[in-house]
């Protein structure tokens, strides 16, 4: 079976075109991935389809690590 955090870095690598292995909790999607705010609703969207969630737009804002993104992600599934 395929982790969660595995299924997260799949649903942003495929926006930012990284290899999932770079990734780590710490690691900024602004400055460690250049990610601007496209990139960003863009992970959202497919956060929301991988996990079956709703990402409101508010939330979207606090998401400034990997970790966070790992964090809300496990908060609302």
């Amino acid at each position: 079976m395929i982790s969660i955090e595995e299924r997260l870095y799949k649903a942003v690598a495929s926006v930012i075109a990284v290899d999932e292995a770079q990734f780590v909790p710490t690691a900024s999607l602004v400055n460690t991935f250049n990610a601007d705010s496209f990139d960003l609703v863009r992970i959202a969207m497919n956060i929301e389809d991988e996990f079956t969630i709703i990402i409101p737009p508010d939330d979207m804002s606090n998401f400034r690590t990997v970790q966070d993104l790992l964090d809300y992600v496990q908060e609302k599934i």
